[in-house]
């Protein structure tokens, strides 16, 4: 999508750090420890201000936030999937016989995982090791399939990766610049102003609705993960942010049910709770299906899981989905050279991957003419602004957060619900259960919009906590079997 473009090279430019507003969650899961979980499970909205000079910081100045998936760890930016450094964690150190595989520490790495040094990666995902190892990618640019480009929606101009349909130093092709009467650049074409809708930025005419480097005001940038939800930072749909990352609490073993819930060696999470043993417990699908396999602690699908997806830690490229455990483009784009893209509508590739139209020229159901005829020509792409998700109700205006264009106005598809910015399943969702901001506590369930202990954490007590029958002292391994004094709960049996 357009929002994400060169979000990781502005970020490279800001001074100041982000900040981040909380919104408040329920409690979390109470054992006999007595110890709450502490459970962030809104997403957080945080922004950035660039810096106004336009002067890049001094080599030795800390990140002010990261980009391409990765953390603040001190003073660099780590990626705690593969950092022997940071594995799992800031200051999680792996020894010298290990390599970190999946965020753990391990003797080995994962089936399919390349080992680069002591890192655990793959090389048709990973930015630092695109291709081979040590092979890396330039700052705004992204792996995909193996070889480093610019991300979708930008083209490369003198080795710098640039959005046509808004930079007044590359309005409509590289190197045209905006300047004097006509000085911003609107839609790929350079204008005395901005088409209805968009806001003058420093020249450039953007939606301060969806991007992601002027969300809701001029230089304001989304920290790394975060989408612009209607004009504010937030996680994609089905995330949260844990120390800020956005993640889903779901499978997270360092963010499991909750933020800061972290599971012990030897357990993974399976649908937000800390589980012993096998992601699938009946034993009846090793995930080649549509059942869920351990990947580093996290029980999740290889057939659906975009960042696992065919194997654990092969990350589809940013626009892509996985199905049926292959990275494939959504209906109705095309996948040329590891973008997708819609072959009825763009000027870059229009009818053909190979087929550019030339300047003055517009896509038009997948041909090069003069005309839109009956469409709107939206920076040389005919599209329908009733319909066109990137161009709803008038061009440049993108739908976020899950909505899709409908007669001109971004909105969910039913049962889905807004919330947050994000269309959201009230019926299912652990974080809105049955209404926007009602989080389930750690260890239940969404059933048709009410929390519910499960038969692994059932409510023993009738009290709405849901009990870990393995670790519960008062009901280990059944509701009503409390141990013994000096014995402890391991694993669902009382042991001394």
């Amino acid at each position: 999508m357009k929002s994400h473009l060169l979000r990781f090279a502005m970020m490279l430019a800001l001074s100041g750090v982000a900040a981040a507003a909380a919104l408040p969650a329920c409690g979390g899961d109470v054992d006999d420890t007595g110890i709450t979980a502490d459970s962030g499970l809104d997403s957080d909205v945080a922004t950035g201000t660039a810096d106004s000079s336009g002067d890049a910081p001094d080599a030795s100045t800390p990140p002010a936030t990261c980009g391409n998936g990765k953390v603040k760890c001190g003073d660099f930016c780590a990626n705690l999937d593969t950092d022997p450094q940071n594995c799992g964690s800031c200051g999680t150190t792996c020894g010298p016989n290990e390599v970190c595989n999946l965020g753990v520490c391990s003797a080995t790495c994962a089936a399919g995982l390349t080992q680069c040094g002591a890192s655990c990666v793959d090389p048709a995902s990973d930015e630092d090791h695109c291709g081979a190892c040590e092979k890396a990618c330039g700052a705004a640019e992204r792996c995909s399939f193996g070889t480093c480009g610019c991300p979708p929606g930008t083209t490369s101009c003198n080795g710098t990766c640039v959005d046509l349909t808004n930079d007044p130093k590359n309005c409509g092709a590289c190197g045209t610049t905006c300047t004097s009467t006509l000085g911003v650049c609107s839609q790929g074409a350079c204008a005395a102003g901005c088409a209805t809708g968009l806001t003058n930025c420093n020249s450039s005419c953007v939606d301060t609705k969806s991007d992601e480097n002027h969300c809701g005001a001029c230089g304001t940038v989304c920290p790394s993960n975060q989408e612009c939800l209607n004009g504010t930072c937030g996680c994609p749909p089905g995330q949260v942010l844990c120390n800020d990352r956005c993640t889903s609490i779901v499978a997270d073993r360092l963010n499991c049910g909750a933020c800061g819930v972290k599971c012990a060696n030897g357990e993974v999470c399976l649908d937000g709770a800390c589980t012993a043993g096998s992601c699938n417990p009946s034993g009846n699908d090793a995930g080649n299906s549509n059942g869920k396999v351990d990947c580093g602690g996290e029980c999740v699908r290889l057939t659906t899981d975009p960042d696992n997806c065919g194997g654990c830690g092969k990350k589809c490229p940013e626009g892509f989905i996985c199905s049926e455990a292959a990275c494939v483009c959504p209906d109705g784009l095309t996948n040329c050279n590891g973008t997708c893209v819609d072959l009825e509508s763009n000027p870059q590739f229009c009818g053909a991957c190979q087929t550019k139209c030339n300047a003055g020229q517009v896509c038009n159901a997948g041909e090069c003419t003069t005309s839109c005829g009956s469409l709107t020509n939206c920076a040389s792409a005919c599209v329908d602004p009733r319909t066109d998700d990137d161009n709803c109700g008038a061009c440049g205006l993108e739908c976020t957060g899950g909505t899709s264009c409908n007669t001109g106005s971004c909105t969910c598809t039913a049962p889905d619900q807004l919330c947050n910015g994000a269309c959201t399943n009230v019926a299912q969702d652990r974080n809105n259960c049955g209404a926007c901001g009602k989080a389930c506590q750690p260890g239940a369930l969404c059933e048709d919009g009410q929390c519910a202990c499960t038969e692994r954490r059932p409510d023993c007590e009738g009290n709405g906590v849901c009990v870990d029958l393995l670790k519960s002292s008062k009901h280990c391994g059944a509701c009503g079997n409390a141990c013994a004094g000096g014995e402890s709960c391991k694993g669902g049996k009382c042991m001394p």
